[in-house]
């Protein structure tokens, strides 16, 4: 069986973590699954460990007109690609798995997702099976991406949606309803990996910043807040930043944190930090999954509504920080060094976690029944 992950790379840990996860669940029903990305796919070391292969007729186009001119270099290398390595034609796949979580969107722009939706119903009348895995959706305004999102929906053959908040967004713009269900995201199910060279018996805390913050906040306010938050948590505890993007290393740099940077290529081993961390302080929506869906309380910072979504889920929106004052971050700080209310806040990360997994598994049943229908 032939799988190709819909997807130009690796943005960011969590990206990475989605694809590890699919490899995981799909290479355990189906011993023969073989698994492929488009050229233009940027890590390579993962392709040489997974021993991927490539296809060349797949990729996100920026716009019409680079779609145009590489669909018809797509068209003419499907003759010639399965003679060369380990390559195949759009002709042969079985199964596309979009793994990616969040593009679609006002302000990710209209065109891609029209291009990834006519891709898809191409591939799907070579009789293709098409999977769009859980991703947040919205807000959703522009008329042509409506369209173009409607389009999207209509050319899978099975879909999820992280949240109740997107579903209501697809159901508001139309979009038919009939394959598409809710499931949270899917990386919870990633085992973490521990290595020698990092002393998990530490006491010690996690802070993970994200560069996307500053598209919704003033610069200098955000920076402010990891200072302060770095500031008060060593007083108790060890702080360990882990860099979760490479835009994120930049922003760390210039804000001259004094604490230890993890940057790992492999995020199995920043779950394994996180696990054994007291809490985290996060603004990666990854970093801010992988400790709660562990048991490890999570303070986080949002710029999109799946941030605030998450934490209505694990009913924890008190650890949402909304740039609200000084104050309001030592009270969450505080909150989480008392005894009593952190031993609380486990158990109810620990019964909700129970209910994601049996959800994650049942989305799990769903993909594979509509693998088997092919």
């Amino acid at each position: 069986m032939k799988v190709l992950f819909s997807t130009p790379g690796f943005g960011n840990k969590g990206d990475h973590m989605m694809i590890l996860n699919v490899i995981d669940m799909i290479k355990n029903r189906y011993n023969n699954a073989q698994f492929y990305v488009p050229y233009n796919f940027k890590n390579s070391e993962f392709i040489k460990e997974y021993g991927i292969g490539y296809i060349f007729n797949m990729h996100k186009y920026r716009n019409k007109v680079h779609h145009r001119l590489l669909r018809v270099l797509g068209n003419s290398l499907d003759l010639v690609v399965p003679k060369i390595g380990n390559t195949i034609s759009s002709k042969e796949l079985d199964v596309i798995i979009d793994t990616s979580g969040y593009y679609v969107a006002d302000h990710w722009g209209v065109d891609v997702v029209g291009v990834i939706a006519r891709y898809y119903n191409r591939y799907r009348k070579n009789g293709t099976k098409i999977i769009l895995m859980p991703k947040a959706y919205g807000p959703i305004n522009n008329k042509d991406l409506i369209t173009n999102t409607n389009e999207l929906i209509n050319s899978a053959d099975l879909s999820f949606a992280r949240e109740e908040k997107s579903m209501e967004i697809l159901s508001s713009i139309g979009s038919n309803m009939d394959n598409i269900y809710v499931s949270p995201d899917f990386t919870l199910l990633i085992k973490p990996e521990f290595v020698n060279w990092f002393d998990y018996n530490q006491r010690y805390v996690v802070l993970v910043p994200n560069e996307r913050m500053l598209t919704i906040i003033d610069k200098w306010k955000y920076y402010k807040f990891l200072r302060q938050a770095y500031s008060y948590i060593r007083k108790e505890y060890k702080v360990f930043v882990l860099i979760h993007s490479k835009k994120d290393d930049e922003l760390i740099n210039e804000i001259g944190i004094d604490a230890p940077v993890i940057n790992s290529d492999n995020p199995r081993v920043l779950k394994g930090i996180i696990s054994k961390a007291k809490y985290i302080v996060g603004s990666r929506y990854h970093s801010i999954i992988s400790s709660l869906s562990q048991n490890v309380p999570a303070i986080g910072t949002s710029w999109s509504h799946k941030y605030e979504e998450l934490y209505k889920e694990y009913d924890i929106s008190n650890l949402i920080y909304n740039f609200t004052g000084e104050d309001d971050l030592k009270q969450l700080i505080f909150h989480l060094n008392d005894p009593n209310t952190y031993g609380e806040l486990i158990g109810k990360l620990s019964k909700a976690n129970k209910l994601r997994e049996e959800k994650t598994l049942n989305m799990w049943n769903l993909i594979y029944k509509t693998i088997d229908s092919r």
